[in-house]
């Protein structure tokens, strides 16, 4: 039973079975044949994860929401774990604590990545060197009361004047700043946005702390003066950007206002396209920094210089929009381009690198209903069901791709035409399951979908949520596929759906 995006569920364990080891790592083989793959298994007492290809796990691991570690003999921790320089708190279900804990009648307070704070004030509390919050003590020259909260104007002084004391928090705005930290097994979490807590008497002076910023960024200073501290205060680091401040370079040194913005974009899409093809970034930062990238890399870094110069553009996955919409917007398989404006007409320009393209472009209608749906003023259940299912290049290869409410629920697709699966997607939506009345005729023989995947809203892109699930086909034949969504957006919200449909596969 796969369970790789939900807790582990004690009341479910392996087959019997044995441990294999092959070229230094290890998998776990049934005795009635087949092994342990994509999912978490109890074995004699501890739970372990396996990958797709049926390899045992190790180090931390991500699930749902819910982030895991696995040790190097593979069984799930619970309970306090040291890794590295740092510890964490794993719950009795073996997911990484966050925030206040109570543990053992002690609590401790665990940062955004999970790691323990220690010796140190966090918000108007002090954790010492153990990690454990302190009651009814003095910290320095400050008192804590008995439940752990510090007591502002009080101090080690007897005399009856005693001085006022204030909390100066200096932290950055997002933590993805900060220099990341490995927690193994390939994974990185970025410390707390929280960089230091001081506490300092009436008209002193905070103290600046250390910053250990991420590649490309750099510290211009901080919000607010922390000098002659007069009331409890939260100070912002300044963050400077080496991308935003080569894109401001290269505008001035490279463009003029003479230009129009037809010559502008031209200029920038040639340089974006002399840099080499690879996979080694997928965004405009990357795309600078690596000093090559992808057509993801290469029209977002086209779509930062434009939001620069106040040029009106559309960053898209055009595969996607002409699915999605039944419109071309002149892209083909998995690529993104972007649409712009420019001297009041629109463009399709693609600054993929080694590769350009800027021609003008007149888009098509949108189909209205799959527009209601996707921004969520329509349902699902009243969608026209009037689209053939179309083919495309995506994740998958060459899938037959179906809109739930919008395709047609029967149909018939040719193995001739190089599909041998069918690639469902549900608008403002997650797909609860998918089911076939022709078992044979699916990959897995047991009538389930081969692979069920929830989207959640994309800013970046301005996705919204959908559903997707990709069902294989393992013979020729006719089937009935059932697919149950349920809403998560829009009017749909909290709505179940059931969808049929009648596919041949001939």
């Amino acid at each position: 039973m796969a369970q790789s995006a939900i807790d582990p569920q004690p009341a479910h364990a392996a087959q019997a079975g044995k441990w294999q080891q092959s070229g230094g790592r290890w998998w776990y083989s049934y005795d009635n044949g087949g092994y342990a793959k994509a999912e978490w298994a109890a074995i004699s007492g501890s739970w372990y994860l396996f990958d797709d290809a049926g390899w045992m796990k190790t180090g931390w691991h991500k699930a749902g929401n819910k982030w895991y570690y696995l040790k190097p003999s593979g069984a799930m921790a619970t309970g306090w774990q040291q890794v590295g320089k740092n510890w964490y708190y794993l719950k009795p279900s073996g997911a990484m604590a966050t925030g206040w804990q109570q543990v053992n009648g002690s609590w401790y307070h665990l940062t955004s990545s999970g790691a323990m704070d220690s010796s140190k004030w966090v918000g108007n509390y002090y954790v010492n060197a153990s990690g454990r919050m302190v009651t009814n003590q003095w910290v320095g020259n400050y008192w804590v009361g008995p439940d752990g909260a510090w007591v502002p104007g009080a101090n080690g002084s007897s005399s009856s004047n005693q001085a006022t004391s204030y909390r100066v928090v200096f932290k950055v705005s997002k933590s993805s700043y900060l220099k990341p930290i490995s927690s193994g097994g390939g994974f990185i979490m970025y410390p707390s946005s929280t960089l230091s807590t001081q506490i300092v008497k009436s008209g002193g002076s905070a103290t600046a702390p250390t910053v250990e910023l991420n590649t490309g960024y750099y510290l211009k200073g901080w919000d607010r003066s922390f000098s002659n501290v007069r009331s409890n205060m939260t100070v912002t680091a300044i963050i400077g950007d080496e991308y935003d401040d080569w894109r401001a370079r290269w505008i001035k040194e490279n463009l003029n206002a003479s230009m129009s913005e037809y010559d502008k974009v031209n200029r920038l899409v040639e340089m974006i396209s002399s840099y080499p093809y690879s996979t080694a970034s997928s965004s405009g930062r990357g795309l600078y920094f690596n000093g090559s990238g992808d057509c993801y890399a290469g029209n977002l870094m086209l779509a930062d210089f434009c939001k620069d110069l106040g040029i009106r553009y559309v960053f898209q996955n055009a595969m996607t929009m002409q699915r999605w919409y039944n419109l071309s917007f002149g892209g083909i398989g998995n690529h993104h381009n972007d649409i712009i404006w420019m001297d009041g007409e629109q463009y399709l320009v693609d600054a993929t690198p080694g590769y350009m393209l800027v021609l003008p472009y007149t888009p098509q209608t949108w189909d209205a209903q799959a527009h209601a749906l996707i921004q969520g003023t329509s349902s699902l259940s009243d969608g026209g069901q009037t689209r053939a299912p179309s083919m495309a290049n995506s994740w998958y290869t060459e899938c037959v791709y179906v809109t739930c409410g919008l395709t047609k629920n029967q149909f018939t697709f040719s193995s001739d035409s190089g599909a041998d699966a069918i690639y469902f997607e549900a608008f403002c939506s997650e797909i609860v399951s998918v089911t076939s009345s022709n078992q044979s005729a699916m990959l897995d023989g047991n009538g389930s979908g081969n692979y069920i995947a929830n989207e959640k809203y994309d800013e970046k892109l301005d996705i919204p949520p959908y559903g997707r699930a990709c069902l294989v086909f393992k013979q020729k034949g006719t089937t009935t596929i059932t697919v149950k969504v349920r809403g998560v957006y829009g009017v749909d919200k909290g709505k179940e759906s059931t969808f049929t449909y009648t596919v041949t596969y001939q």
